[in-house]
This record gives structure tokens, sequence and C-alpha cells, in this order.
């Protein structure tokens, strides 16, 4: 019996006929099996009702652009890869894609050559080699993990420091911060970070510390109530446990207080 070949599923989102048309058929000379969509409110209604290998979407399109399609479906829990295609590069900066768990962002018109090499990279690996954005290389200062976006934090953790993530990492609710290079944290620090935490439960996500957490007042309370993790490969596991280890200590505190009362 032939082994089964297995056929790599595209959506490709764009509004311009032509473009979905040269992009279909280099994408299915490749062997891919190519869904088109041409506004969000289809290719939310695909993608909601379909798993695909990955999703190639433009920025601006009738009734919106991409990026709003992008964030309502990682909240829905979709981490498809995904190619973004845009004439205006600038506007998607490296956190935005890294939020968005954008494996490339390329520019208009499609350079198919540099598309299917992506697309052989993602085939292979989950991923592309390649940053985010084309031509250049991954900053270690942001990286995705699982389910996590990875945000280095250095020098002195204060704040507003916290707060300044916080905002730049808007709509995102799987974080870990890796501490390894912190040399000094504000007081103030422990409690942003616990809200924070907290924030992202409610979220439905999950918030973590990647390295060693300081040996200051309140380190303890990091400990006992975030998932703290020493190295970056404890992410994964946590990425796929429907509940982690703060959070079961959390119920089980509020067990063991309910029973005393």
């Amino acid at each position: 019996m032939a082994e089964e070949r297995n056929i790599p599923r595209i959506l490709l989102i764009d509004d311009e006929p032509l473009a979905r048309f040269v992009a279909r058929k280099a994408l299915e000379k490749t062997g891919a099996f190519v869904t088109e969509a041409e506004t969000l409110a289809h290719a939310e209604e695909l993608w909601s009702g379909s798993v695909f290998d990955l999703v190639v979407c433009d920025h601006r399109l009738p009734d919106g652009n991409g990026v709003t399609l992008i964030e309502k479906l990682r909240g829905q829990g979709r981490h498809e890869p995904v190619v973004y295609l845009t004439a205006e590069k600038e506007e998607i900066t490296p956190e935005m894609a890294a939020r968005l768990q954008l494996v490339r962002v390329m520019g208009k018109p499609l350079d198919m050559a540099i598309f299917c090499e992506v697309l052989k990279e993602i085939s292979t690996t989950g991923t592309a080699k390649d940053a985010p954005l084309e031509g250049e290389v991954s900053d270690r200062a942001i990286r995705r993990v699982g389910s996590f976006l990875v945000r280095q934090v250095e020098g002195r953790c204060s704040v507003e420091g916290i707060e300044d993530l916080k905002t730049a990492l808007e709509g995102e609710a799987w974080v870990a911060l890796d501490m390894s290079a912190v040399t000094d944290m504000d007081p103030g620090a422990v409690p942003a970070l616990l809200a924070w935490a907290a924030a992202s439960r409610l979220s439905g996500g999950r918030f973590c510390l990647l390295g060693p957490v300081l040996d200051m007042d309140g380190a303890e309370a990091l400990e006992r109530e975030l998932d703290c993790v020493a190295h970056e490969e404890e992410l994964l596991p946590l990425s796929r446990h429907l509940s982690s280890p703060s959070e079961r200590r959390a119920v089980l505190e509020s067990v063991v207080m309910r029973a005393r009362t």
C-alpha cells in the first residue's frame, strides 16, 4: 500500500482576485490544498470551522484589517502559523508580530520564491526559521515558547517598567517574563506582577516568571503565588496542562480555609 501523503491545508485571505489567483496557483504547485476568503467575515467563518496548517492573511480588507481577525482567533485559542502580507510593514512592530504569533511579515507584491521557502520550513518544523519581520534575525528579547510570549526584563525591575510591558503586551494572556538579566527589583514590583498574573488568569491565560527570582522582600510571595520556572523548556508542559502548580495550590488553600471555617 502506498504511504499516505499529508496535504497541507492553507487558508488564503486576500481581497484582490489576481493576487489570490497567483498565490493559490503557486501554493497548489507545492502540493497544498488552498481555501480562499476575500473578507474578514468570510475568513473568520472558515477559520473558526476548520483546522489549517497555515493561514496567509492580507493586512487591508474590505471590512477591516487582518490584525483584528488574528487577535480574535488567537483569543479563542487558535495557534495556527500565520504569514502576514502588507505593503506597510512598518505598521507591524516586532512586539505586535510576536503577540500575534506571526511567523513572517512579508511585503507586497508577494515574492513567491521566498514564500514557498517559508512554507517548506513551516511544513517541516511548524515555524519559520527567520524572524517575523522579513530578513531580520529573531530578537531573544521577544520570543514564543509554546503558548507563552516570553519577554526579557533587564536591569532594575520597576513598577513603571512592568506597567510599560503590560501595555505593550496588551491582549496577550499567556506571558512569561524572563528575569535572568534582572539585577534589582522595586518593592512595589511584586504586587504589580501579582496583579498582572491575576489579570492573565481572568483572561483564560497564564503568567510565569522565567529564571531565578531575586532574594528580596516579597520574592517569597512570587514563588508562592506564581509559577516560577528555572528553564525555558519547563514552559512547554505548562502550555499543555489545564492547570498550573500555583493554581492547584490556590484551590487547595481555598479548600483548607473552608474546612477550617
